[in-house]
């Protein structure tokens, strides 16, 4: 199964903040996962359906959405679930997961107690 993972950002008007998000999804490209796309919910493009449709486009049957927030506002809550709704009822040849936001992986290195 060839999987895509979907990076969600709030965005900015900042060049830079946004060219973070950007970064990320280039390193994480690996020989398990070829497809990383980064995505914004405003102020900056590519709007998270506009990556998501370029995920489905390069061949990705699942489309695994993470949410990069520092927490689970409403923008995690509502949003991004909205979002991979109409994802969904685009590419139903694909799946779509949501994540949790990415603060609160494991992989994050944040020891809660």
């Amino acid at each position: 199964m060839i999987k895509a993972l979907l990076l969600i950002a709030h965005g900015s008007r900042n060049k830079e903040a946004n060219e973070d998000l950007i970064h990320l999804a280039k390193r994480l490209v690996s020989t398990e996962l070829q497809i990383v796309e980064p995505s914004y919910l405003e102020l900056a493009e590519p709007e998270i359906e506009t990556a998501g449709d370029t995920c489905v486009a390069k061949g990705a049957q699942l489309v695994i959405m993470v949410p990069y927030f520092l927490s689970a506002g409403i923008h995690v809550q509502k949003g991004s679930y909205r979002i991979a709704r109409t994802i969904i009822q685009k590419i139903s040849s694909s799946a779509v997961q949501t994540c949790r936001p990415s603060w609160a992986s494991p992989f994050a290195g944040n020891n809660h107690p």
